[in-house]
């Protein structure tokens, strides 16, 4: 009696071993919620046990796994979406990991407090990141682990830090976070802006940056008397006054991105900026640097909107999937700029993220029309599903529209299965229409076929 061959049996272990490797792959994401997710990379697993620890020890349920792997990665994504609170471990290698950064978005855009943990100085590490995460790291609470002799003070301190952040309500904001409405240029279409999270440092201000009680204002400084200035002097005027801050944070190369965000995304790509336009970003705080603030602010919700849904993110998919519970209505407001994008993909990715807010508004299906008309073919297709996913009774006859006319077979299958979707009477018209006439030039073509 044999057990087989010895080729036989190796076929079989070599069998075993790929359903193994591949139950491994698809390994089941942890039972959470957690109160903490730990994300670091496995070079800082003795910091991050060491902080584990004690926040187990305050009974605070943490999640953390040492590991460089994408698999992984993804799976501390999907944990992090349910957690009350993520902790980041960074350091000069973390700095050079998609994945740390991308978790570090991903908690950002659904407002979770965030607390940063080094074992080298802030001003060290800090400078190894990328500029628009160097904004970001700016803004959040930072506990550093750089002395052996006060490493347990230390860590007393940090556990407190977590639990004051775990213990604000869901609704509490630590920053202002006051909504404006956007003047909009000629033509152009006001917007709503919030904060993206608002729970970043309640003193908001950058490390060695003093808050000025003065009522002085950039405007006022620079362009006193005057209601309005041209773009190309206001920029000027923002680069002299904050040279400081800028040379920071941003080498020579990034500036530029930084000028196209606030004439475009901030001023709406005016020519001129008025002071009352001004203001209304600015807002009224006796900071000296309340505009800089602003800006910095809007420009790392810019960074982590497109960290989050950028074709090579670890966390995409994701967030994608887990929109509707994020409560975020900034989130909308981020993605319908990302639809503005010169990526097709990230244009395609926003259009796609959208449908699945759920969020119908006016704002939200008259952008995702507009991008029926995209001449990337799976921005089309995306926009023709999200609309109909948000049965967006108005988009209507423009997705008809798409079912008939559009060159790219793929697209107008997305456009009657969007009319599809929506099942309104409307819809349920047009596609009954369009097959009454296929059925009538069908019937043409039979009869004057050669047989």
């Amino acid at each position: 009696m044999g057990g087989g061959s010895s080729k036989q049996r190796g076929g079989a272990a070599t069998e075993g071993a790929k359903q193994a490797k591949k139950a491994a792959e698809t390994e089941a994401v942890p039972v959470g919620p957690f109160d903490v997710a730990i994300s670091g990379t496995s070079e800082d697993a003795a910091l991050a046990e060491f902080i584990k620890g004690k926040m187990e020890g305050a009974s605070l349920t943490v999640y953390w796994k040492p590991s460089n792997v994408e698999k992984d990665a993804r799976i501390l994504g999907k944990v992090l979406v349910d957690t009350k609170c993520l902790v980041s471990v960074v350091s000069a290698t973390s700095a050079k990991m998609n994945h740390c950064t991308d978790h570090v978005s991903l908690a950002y855009i659904s407002n979770k407090p965030i607390v940063v943990v080094s074992s080298t100085p802030k001003a060290d590490v800090i400078q190894k990141f990328h500029f628009g995460m160097k904004l970001t790291l700016e803004n959040l609470y930072w506990s550093v682990f750089d002395r052996a002799e006060e490493r347990e003070n230390n860590g007393r301190q940090f556990v407190q830090l977590v639990q004051e952040q775990l213990s604000k309500p869901t609704t509490e904001a630590t920053l202002e976070t006051v909504t404006v409405t956007e003047s909009a240029p000629p033509g152009g279409m006001s917007r709503r802006r919030a904060r993206i999270n608002t729970k970043l440092r309640s003193h908001g201000s950058i490390e060695g940056e003093t808050v000025d009680t003065t009522k002085d204002t950039f405007f006022d400084r620079n362009f006193p008397g005057e209601t309005e200035v041209p773009w190309f002097k206001f920029q000027q005027a923002f680069l002299s006054d904050y040279e400081a801050q800028l040379s920071g944070l941003f080498t020579e190369d990034q500036v530029p991105w930084l000028l196209e965000m606030l004439r475009n995304d901030v001023f709406g790509g005016a020519e001129k900026i008025s002071r009352d336009h001004f203001m209304t970003i600015r807002g009224h705080s006796p900071d000296k640097n309340a505009f800089w603030r602003q800006v910095s602010q809007i420009a790392v919700e810019k960074f982590n909107m497109q960290e989050v849904f950028n074709m090579r993110s670890t966390v995409r998919l994701t967030a994608i999937e887990k929109l509707s519970q994020f409560q975020n209505p900034a989130v909308v407001d981020a993605l319908i700029r990302l639809l503005e994008d010169p990526d097709p993909n990230v244009r395609a990715v926003a259009a796609v993220s959208l449908g699945r807010t759920g969020n119908a508004s006016d704002d939200v299906v008259d952008n995702l029309i507009t991008l029926l008309k995209d001449a990337d073919r799976i921005v089309r297709q995306g926009a023709c599903l999200s609309l109909g996913h948000l049965k967006a009774e108005k988009a209507v006859p423009h997705i008809g529209h798409i079912w008939r006319n559009d060159f790219i077979s793929v697209v107008r299958s997305a456009a009657r299965t969007a009319l599809e979707l929506m099942g309104t009477e409307s819809a349920k018209q047009v596609l009954n229409v369009t097959k009454i006439l296929e059925d009538e030039i069908k019937a043409l073509e039979g009869e004057h076929a050669i047989v």
